[in-house]
């Protein structure tokens, strides 16, 4: 720990108490990133987040991974010519968590984002929806995992080199519209229950 309590982190990893804008290109995050609730974590078009194969954290749902868990929200809003990256140091899946929209998340915003290299890409598990849209899920374990509806339907997704392209489980019942799930090595789809 830190001598003082009022010392800042110095890297972007621990819990955000306000609110945060990455600027574009790439940013490395060490550990585990937890937007608190009510902070908004915001990732400008262009913007790479390079999660550590490790965790300096050694906290949370995997002491060994980061993991972006979002308690507040997250506005990754990339544009076709600047799309959003998170990924991670490593070179194959399952290097690091993924981005965890937590039951307290609200007002998420994901579009024109990839995410690769993870367990799972994204775990949509708030209690409200988010907006998942023009989402690009490769080389995670599992792509995209719902056990709760987004606020809209799941738009123009691809999910390509994962073992699961989208696992559905929970009270989740998704629409998908314009989704590609391809070249998946266990099931492009999966439905739990």
């Amino acid at each position: 720990t830190l001598p003082y309590t009022s010392d800042a982190t110095p890297g972007l990893y621990g819990t955000l108490w306000t609110n945060v804008t990455v600027a574009a290109g790439t940013t490395a995050v060490a550990g585990d990133l937890t937007v608190a609730p009510g902070v908004t974590l915001t990732l400008a078009p262009g913007a790479t987040l390079s999660f550590a194969t490790s965790d300096l954290m050694a906290a949370y749902a995997d002491t060994s991974r980061a993991e972006l868990r979002v308690f507040g929200t997250l506005t990754a809003v990339g544009t076709s010519a600047a799309p959003i990256t998170l990924t991670s140091t490593g070179a194959a899946s399952a290097t690091w968590v993924g981005v965890t929209l937590e039951a307290s998340a609200t007002g998420s915003s994901l579009d024109y984002v990839l995410v690769e290299e993870a367990v799972t890409g994204i775990f949509h598990g708030a209690t409200v929806g988010q907006a998942l849209r023009r989402l690009t899920l490769r080389t995670n374990n599992t792509g995209l995992r719902l056990s709760t509806s987004p606020a809209s339907d799941v738009d123009a997704v691809a999910a390509t080199l994962n073992s699961i392209g989208v696992q559905v489980d929970g009270i989740a019942s998704p629409t998908f519209t314009n989704a590609l799930f391809t070249a998946n090595t266990s099931r492009a789809f999966y439905e739990t229950g």
